[in-house]
């Protein structure tokens, strides 16, 4: 059992880390990625997926390594299908392309990080928000002043 929660953790870890990366330090302004950047960080994160495929090979052998990949690449297969079905209803919507990053990732992220910390005061009686309605953070990304 401390096994698996070893490993959870190592993969949570490595989640919060990639998510800090990505929102925090690539994507940290609201500009338009180009297409070699786009690129570059595809394929790093690909790197990233098959070094853990590699993993899987080399701790639980063939089988599992085979799943992982085919698991992956129908998953790849599907983002891609799921990125040319939201780029047609932005070009539905006529939405440029600095107010898409506000809409769809800042919104949400607010959302999901505002329940976390609700969850928690609930549960703690005792929790001071970090990210407070009179924060002038919080209203750029409710408001998504671009």
């Amino acid at each position: 059992m401390e096994t698996i929660l070893f490993y959870w953790a190592i993969f949570g870890i490595i989640v919060i880390t990639l998510l800090v990366l990505d929102l925090g330090v690539f994507n940290k302004r609201d500009t338009v990625m180009s297409l070699g950047q786009s690129l570059s960080l595809s394929l790093f994160y690909i790197t990233i997926a098959c070094c853990f495929g590699g993993y899987i090979h080399y701790a639980l052998g063939t089988a599992p390594a085979h799943d992982y990949f085919t698991g992956f690449l129908l998953e790849k297969a599907m983002s891609l299908d799921n990125i040319f079905v939201i780029s047609m209803i932005f070009s539905f919507f006529k939405m440029g392309l600095s107010i898409q990053l506000c809409k769809f990732i800042h919104k949400p992220l607010n959302i999901v990080m505002n329940s976390i910390f609700k969850f928690y005061q609930k549960m703690s009686h005792s929790f001071t928000p970090i990210l407070n309605r009179h924060s002038p953070f919080y209203s750029d990304i409710i408001n998504c002043q671009v």
